[in-house]
């Protein structure tokens, strides 16, 4: 892979990536930099990321993630970095982690994040210095992908985390099937797959019941009745109409990141 062919021939003392349609602000890389430069016992630096669509307009936050230091606990549970743009981290660290999974079709970045915190420390720059883009065609798109990914990694990193963090593993896969709801869901009627999107919702809510709680679930699912049971046009209409009913980003705000005392 492209990451992977940049690691063998990069030369410098610190490394990072961006991805062909993601952008980075102009002061991303000294910001970054500096905070590697003044935190000598952390291994990678990240910023916060905002989420653009295809045309480079703002849709979202991203992540907007302030987690310091000992961050292993947290990316077993969910991968906050946001975005494989993201990252500065010091060549050094990938002699430790080695290069990036080739074998997994999707969220390679994911992995390497959890294999680098189980080493290294990270530190935050709390700005938004990514802007992650969004687009039917992107390889996060790929739902079924992303979510055989996720699992996978999932069923590698806690095979090998220590004792105290198996209990975490629940916590994880509900977190996958919260993301990949707000995933499938964004999509728009017609390119929507109900079948998959119903699996993911029943996923989410059996890793989690506590969402049979939270109006969330009753939104997607009737989000996904109006976008099965009425031409893809109308469909558009109604949600369009109906700007609450189509957002479903409240998934991710059940994303659990910070579970290690409990």
């Amino acid at each position: 892979m492209n990451r992977n062919r940049g690691l063998t021939h990069a030369s410098g003392k610190f490394i990072t990536f961006l991805d062909a349609d993601d952008l980075w602000l102009s002061d991303k890389l000294e910001a970054q930099y500096k905070a590697l430069i003044q935190n000598p016992q952390a291994a990678v630096a990240y910023s916060w990321t905002n989420a653009i669509d295809e045309n480079s307009q703002y849709l979202r936050p991203c992540s907007h993630a302030n987690w310091t230091g000992d961050v292993y606990s947290k990316l077993l549970l969910d991968d906050f970095i946001g975005s494989g743009s993201n990252a500065m981290i010091r060549s050094i660290a990938f002699s430790k982690v080695g290069n990036f999974n080739e074998l997994l079709t999707n969220a390679q970045d994911t992995d390497m994040w959890v294999r680098l915190a189980a080493h290294y420390h990270f530190v935050a720059v709390k700005k938004v210095q990514i802007l992650y883009r969004i687009s039917a065609c992107s390889m996060s798109s790929d739902i079924l992908g992303l979510e055989a990914s996720n699992l996978q990694i999932a069923e590698q990193s806690f095979a090998i985390a220590p004792p105290k963090f198996k209990h975490l593993k629940p916590h994880r896969i509900a977190n996958i099937y919260k993301l990949l709801c707000y995933k499938a869901l964004s999509m728009p009627p017609g390119k929507h797959n109900t079948k998959v999107i119903a699996q993911f919702l029943w996923q989410a809510v059996k890793t989690d019941l506590s969402l049979l709680k939270k109006l969330v679930i009753y939104k997607g699912l009737l989000k996904l009745a109006v976008m099965t049971l009425l031409p893809a046009q109308w469909a558009n209409s109604v949600l369009n109409k109906f700007p609450r009913l189509s957002n479903t980003t409240t998934f991710l705000g059940y994303i659990k990141v910070d579970l290690i005392n409990d």
